[in-house]
């Protein structure tokens, strides 16, 4: 029974840490802050990368309320001491797909060559899958998995709260519809399926 125990938590920590992707960070021209921020913990981390020299701009992206709504975040990023001459608002996407989508061409026509994915923690694998998928015909941009270093959440007993496990839950299923079926995205209008062409 110890053994059982002892291999189910292993297993448990193991496929919440899978969620977790960290790259070294050095430099990079912006930070693409993601929506959906629980207690603006995503702003205020890319808030110390700028104060810190890592990224020179913010990109903050979301359409909705609080840490869903990239201008409530640029407020956030103004009180943490970013300028707002180096913060860029995308603010018409409602999910990591079109945080993506939508600040691809702010990305582009700035001539960003590195970019800095911030985001909590568990959300870290399923954005550097959809951002490979999204740039695969932009090769020359570099991406840099930069997590929430205090996020609230930690893949070190994460299923003993509902905090804890619904985060993972969710990344799963999404990654799983990915994966299994083809989906990105569900939203109002519906499903969004990969295309295997050059469009979306």
């Amino acid at each position: 029974m110890l053994i059982l125990v002892v291999a189910s938590i292993g297993f448990l920590s193991q496929a919440a840490r899978f969620l977790v992707k960290v790259d070294p960070l050095t430099k990079a021209d912006a930070a693409i802050v993601f929506s959906g921020d629980p207690g603006y913990e995503r702003t205020i981390e890319a808030a110390r990368l700028y104060r810190e020299g890592r990224v020179r701009k913010l990109i903050l992206t979301g359409h909705g309320y609080g840490g869903d709504d990239a201008r409530y975040m640029k407020k956030v990023a103004v009180g943490e001491g970013v300028l707002p001459r180096d913060i860029i608002i995308e603010n018409s996407s409602t999910s990591t797909y079109t945080n993506i989508l939508r600040t691809q061409e702010i990305v582009l026509s700035q001539g960003f060559t590195t970019v800095a994915l911030v985001s909590s923690p568990y959300h870290m694998r399923r954005i550097r899958v959809l951002v490979s998928e999204i740039y695969k015909d932009n090769n020359n941009i570099g991406f840099i998995c930069s997590p929430v270093r205090d996020s609230f959440w930690s893949p070190k007993g994460w299923w003993k709260t509902y905090n804890g496990r619904r985060p993972v839950y969710l990344e799963y299923s999404k990654l799983l519809s990915f994966w299994l079926l083809g989906i990105i995205d569900q939203n109002d209008r519906g499903i969004v399926w990969k295309y295997h062409g050059e469009k979306w």
